[in-house]
């Protein structure tokens, strides 16, 4: 597996490099399908902000990513914690796996349909407006069930997700509520 070491705002000493390499290989014994994986130091450089150091692992398996971000005082703490996350993520991930091909031996498989991929960006026509926008993003959406989407969801460890429902051909959002429950934003086609 290819392991990408980048920095931002700062430099890394060589040793924690290689302990990064060294480590990220070590948690793939849980998981050992994963395509790459990046690590991330970054560090704010602002003195009021206690825990400037910021480590994330990011991985990529077949449809899902896989991440851990760590923050603390100095880089090493902060690798720390990012491979305990990431460890975690990993061993959650194939739990899930190892779940739903019980589950699926059990059930029939459900039909598929024949879609045409979408994409975003460019066919919108979308310019970027520094003062609206901050940050863009641009991905090609993922067909998954309610159920992928919600593992993604914590996989990612963000608070909402995007997918394409299989099951209806339209985007839908999966979103963490405040309560802690997962909620589910489904489209209609315009003419509704």
């Amino acid at each position: 597996m290819d392991i990408a070491i980048r920095v931002r705002n700062g430099d890394i000493h060589a040793k924690l490099k290689e302990e990064a390499i060294e480590r990220v290989n070590h948690a793939t014994r849980i998981f050992d399908k994963l395509v790459s994986a990046e690590v991330m130091f970054d560090e704010e450089n602002n003195p009021r902000i206690a825990k400037a150091a910021t480590v994330e692992i990011t991985s990529h398996a077949r449809r899902h990513v896989i991440r851990g971000v760590g923050q603390a005082e100095d880089h090493r703490s902060a690798l720390d914690i990012a491979i305990d996350k990431y460890e975690r993520a990993l061993r959650k991930y194939k739990e899930r796996l190892v779940d739903a091909r019980r589950k699926a031996a059990d059930t029939t498989p459900p039909a598929t349909t024949d879609l045409p991929p979408l994409k975003l960006g460019g066919a919108l026509g979308l310019t970027p407006d520094e003062e609206l926008v901050s940050r863009r993003k641009v991905f090609v959406l993922n067909r998954m069930s309610e159920e992928e989407a919600a593992l993604q969801l914590d996989l990612l460890g963000h608070d909402f997700f995007l997918f394409l429902n299989p099951e209806n051909g339209r985007p839908s959002v999966m979103y963490r509520r405040g309560e802690g429950d997962l909620g589910l934003i489904e489209t209609l086609p315009e003419e509704a």
